[in-house]
C-alpha cells in the first residue's frame, strides 16, 4: 500500500507538476534561491552568507538587499532567456511558412509566380546560412530543390526537346541565384544536372564547384570569365555555339563530348583537364593556357591553338584535320604519338601555316 502511494506521488509529480515547473522555471529558480539564502542568513549571518556576497556585511538590511538583487537578476536573465527562445521558436515557424509558401510558388503556371518562388527560397537560404545548425539545413534543401526542379522541366526527352514548356528566364533564374550569388552558399552541395537542355543562358562570371552536367545539351551559352571547379562534367553532353573565353576551368572533364563552334580563347585550363575521346569541330584554343590537359584518341577538325601555351598536354591517337599550332608555345611533355605530328620538332609543329599543312 505505501509503495502504491509513492507510486502515485512520483506520478503526479511528473504529470503534473513537472511541466508547470519547466513552464515557469524563472519563477521556481528565484523562489528557491530566495529561500535558500534566506535559510542560509539566518543559520549563518556572518559566515556563510559573507562568504556568498564576497565581503563582510555589516547590517541585516544590506544582506537582504543583496538577496533582492540576486534574486531580481535571476528573474531578469531568465525571462529574457525565455523571450529569446519564444522569439526562436517564432523565428522559426515564419521560416517554415516562407518555406512552404516559396515552394507552393514554383508549382504555380505563371512564370512571375515561379520567379517570384525562387528569390523567395533563395531569400531564405541567404537567411538560413547565418542561422544555427537546424536552420543552415534549408540551405541543401533548397539547393536540392531547385536543382530537382531543372531536371524536371528541362531534361531531354528521346527525340532531344526538353520536357517542360518554362521559358528561359525561370531557368536563367535558377542559375543566377544557385552559381552567381555573392555568398556561394551553395558551393558545399553537387549540382546534379543530367541529361538537361541548357540554351541561351548566360554564366558568365558565374562560380561553378561540382556540378554535373553529363550527356546535357548546350546551345548559345556562355561561361566568359567563369570559374569552374572541383568535379565538374560534361563528359557525353553536346555543346554548340558556347564560350569559354577568359573561363578558369579546373579538372574539367570534356570526355566522348561533342563541341562544335566553341570557343575558349585566353581560358585557363589546368589540374587535368579531360577531352579523351571527344570530338571538337571548328574549337579555337587562342591565347589559351592549357597544363596537364589529355586529347587522346579525340577527334579534332578544325581546331585552332593560335600563341596558346601548352605544358604536358596529351594528344595521343587523337585525330586531326586542319589542326593549326601556329606560335604556340609547347612546354614539357607535348605527346603526339599516334597522330599526324609523331615526330614532327615542335620547333616545326609553330611555324605560321605548317601544323595545318601537316593535317590536311
Amino acid at each position: 500500500m505505501q509503495v502504491s502511494r509513492m507510486m502515485k506521488i512520483i506520478v503526479f509529480f511528473f504529470k503534473e507538476l513537472y511541466p508547470r515547473v519547466l513552464r515557469n522555471w524563472v519563477f521556481f529558480v528565484t523562489v528557491f534561491v530566495f529561500f535558500t539564502l534566506i535559510i542560509m542568513w539566518i543559520w549563518n549571518p556572518q559566515g556563510i552568507v559573507d562568504n556568498f556576497f564576497g565581503k563582510p556585511q555589516k547590517t541585516q538590511a544590506e544582506i537582504l538587499s543583496y538577496i533582492g538583487l540576486t534574486c531580481g537578476a535571476i528573474l531578469l536573465l531568465g525571462n529574457q532567456y525565455t523571450a529569446n527562445r519564444r522569439n526562436l521558436i517564432m523565428e522559426k515557424g515564419n521560416l517554415d511558412t516562407r518555406f512552404k509558401d516559396a515552394a507552393l510558388l514554383l508549382a504555380d503556371e505563371p512564370t512571375g509566380a515561379n520567379i517570384s518562388g525562387i528569390y523567395a527560397l533563395h531569400r531564405i537560404a541567404v537567411e538560413a546560412s547565418k542561422g544555427n545548425k537546424n536552420e543552415q539545413g534549408y540551405v541543401k534543401i533548397i539547393h536540392d530543390i531547385l536543382c530537382a526542379f531543372v531536371r524536371e522541366n528541362w531534361k531531354k526527352t528521346q527525340d532531344g526537346n526538353k520536357v517542360g514548356n518554362k521559358p528561359t528566364i525561370v531557368l536563367q533564374t535558377i542559375m543566377d541565384v544557385l552559381f552567381k550569388n555573392k555568398n556561394d552558399i551553395y558551393k558545399e552541395y553537387d549540382s546534379d544536372f543530367l541529361n538537361c537542355i541548357f540554351q541561351e543562358i548566360d554564366l558568365d562570371k558565374a562560380t561553378l564547384t561540382d556540378v554535373s552536367f553529363y550527356e546535357a545539351k548546350f546551345t548559345r551559352v556562355d561561361f566568359g570569365e567563369a570559374i569552374l571547379k572541383g568535379e565538374i562534367n560534361f563528359s557525353n553532353a553536346t555543346l554548340t555555339d558556347v564560350r569559354f573565353n577568359k573561363a578558369t576551368l579546373t579538372g574539367v572533364s570534356f570526355d566522348e563530348a561533342t563541341l562544335t563552334d566553341v570557343r575558349f580563347d585566353e581560358a585557363t585550363l589546368t589540374g587535368v583537364m579531360w577531352f579523351n575521346k571527344a570530338t571538337l569541330t571548328d574549337v579555337r584554343f587562342n591565347k589559351a593556357t592549357l597544363t596537364g590537359v589529355s586529347f587522346d584518341e579525340a577527334t579534332l577538325t578544325d581546331v585552332r591553338f593560335y600563341k596558346a601555351t601548352l605544358t604536358d598536354v596529351s594528344f595521343y591517337e587523337a585525330k586531326f584535320t586542319r589542326v593549326d599550332f601556329e606560335e604556340a608555345i609547347l612546354k614539357g611533355e607535348i605527346n603526339f604519338s599516334g597522330t599526324k605530328l609523331d615526330g614532327i620538332p615542335k620547333e616545326e609543329i609553330i611555324l605560321p601555316g605548317r601544323s595545318l599543312e601537316l593535317t590536311t
